[in-house]
C-alpha cells in the first residue's frame, strides 16, 4: 500500500503533502522534505521494525510505502477517526461491535482488515469522505503511464486517495480502456 503526496515551493521552502492523512512538513530542499516525510511518518508509526520508503513521482507528486502494510493501515484509521474527532467507543459502535477492543485491533496493528472491511472501518470513520483505489488523477497521466506496460501494471501500484471529481470520471473510463487490472476492476470504487 502507498499514500500518495505532492510536493511544491512555497516560498524559501519545499512543503510535502500527504493529502489522505492531513499532513504536511516542510524542508528547505525538495531532498530535505522528503527526509521529513519519511521521518514524520517514521515517528507516528513508532515502531522499531517499521521501514519508510518514498517514491519520487512526476513533477510535484511523490509516493510512501512501508513493507509492512499494517502500519499504513492502522495510521490510516487513527488519522481518519482523529480527524472525525471520533472516539474509539464511537466508531465501535457505528460498525454494531459490541466492545471498543475489537475495532481498537485495526489501529494498533494487531489485525490487518480485508479490502471488505476496510471499507466498512473507514465508512465508520470518516464518512463523509469518498476513497478511491487508483493510480492518477487524470487520463492522459494515466495512458502515457501505463502505454509501455501490461494492463495489470496498475494493479501493482495501488494508492488509496482522495476521490475528486476527476476520479469519479476515471474509473468507469479506464476500465472500459482496460488500463486497469483485474483487482482494480473488482473493487471499482469504494465510497466511504
Amino acid at each position: 500500500m502507498r499514500f500518495s503526496g505532492k510536493i511544491y515551493k512555497d516560498g524559501k521552502y519545499w512543503l510535502a503533502e500527504i493529502l489522505i492523512l492531513d499532513l504536511m512538513t516542510q524542508g528547505r530542499t525538495k531532498r530535505e522534505a522528503y527526509e521529513m516525510v519519511a521521518d514524520m511518518l517514521d515517528t507516528m508509526v513508532n515502531q522499531k521494525d517499521f521501514e519508510i520508503t518514498v517514491f519520487k513521482g512526476k513533477k510535484d507528486t511523490f509516493e510512501v510505502g512501508s513493507s509492512d502494510e499494517k502500519y499504513f493501515v492502522r495510521l490510516l484509521l487513527q488519522r481518519k477517526r482523529e480527524l472525525s474527532g471520533l472516539s474509539l467507543s464511537q466508531v465501535a459502535s457505528r460498525l454494531g461491535m459490541s466492545y471498543r477492543n475489537t475495532y481498537a485491533r485495526y489501529e494498533q496493528g494487531k489485525s490487518v482488515p480485508s479490502v471488505e472491511k476496510l471499507n466498512d472501518l473507514l465508512r465508520a470513520v470518516c464518512s463523509e469522505t469518498d476513497i478511491v483505489i487508483k493510480e492518477e488523477t487524470s487520463l492522459e497521466q494515466v495512458v502515457e503511464l501505463a502505454g509501455g506496460f501490461q494492463p495489470d501494471y496498475l494493479t501493482d501500484c495501488i494508492v488509496l486517495e482522495r476521490l475528486s471529481p476527476i476520479g469519479r470520471e476515471l474509473i468507469p473510463v479506464l476500465y472500459e480502456k482496460n488500463y486497469l487490472g483485474t483487482a482494480v476492476r473488482n473493487f471499482d470504487v469504494i465510497k466511504i
